[in-house]
């Protein structure tokens, strides 16, 4: 039995850009449904499951902010990735500032649009330090297991 596919909202409205990345996550193992522009893109993501949202930043309706504030709106658990031409560090902390988790600035180097995908739908379990903390003493060891903490 095959599990199913991760699935992929694209939206770009370039249509080279846009076959090409649909090719390269679909042979990658990804089930990739591309979008042209912000109001298709959102009609899409009200009525379907998606795994990821790859989104461009300068679309024919609007900009991929707005995009972005409005598919965290509908569903703030799927993960957004921004690929875009705009590459400036206030570009790039805007996209952050509404829940984008990663960027990456056209044109890209495939092997990095694959490894950035990867990593967002299938995040490595957080990593967590255990210890363990004796509290025998009353507020000397509360004093100790908050110095810990912080």
């Amino acid at each position: 039995m095959q599990l199913p596919k991760n699935r992929i909202l694209l939206v770009e409205d370039n249509p080279d850009t846009q076959a090409l990345l649909v090719y390269l996550l679909g042979n990658a193992g990804y089930d990739v449904t591309p979008s042209n522009t912000c109001s298709e893109a959102f009609q899409i993501a009200e009525n379907e499951l998606f795994d990821l949202y790859m989104i461009d930043g300068l679309l024919p309706d609007g900009n991929g902010l707005d995009l972005c504030r409005q598919l965290h709106a509908v569903n703030p658990r799927v993960p957004m990735l921004f690929h875009s031409g705009l590459a400036y560090e206030t570009d790039k902390q805007r996209a952050y500032d509404v829940g984008v988790q990663e960027y990456i600035v056209k044109p890209a180097d495939p092997d990095e649009i694959k490894k950035a995908v990867a990593r967002l739908i299938n995040p490595e379990p957080a990593r967590y330090f255990a210890s363990v903390v004796h509290v025998d003493d009353g507020a000397a060891g509360m004093a100790s297991m908050a110095a810990r903490c912080n």
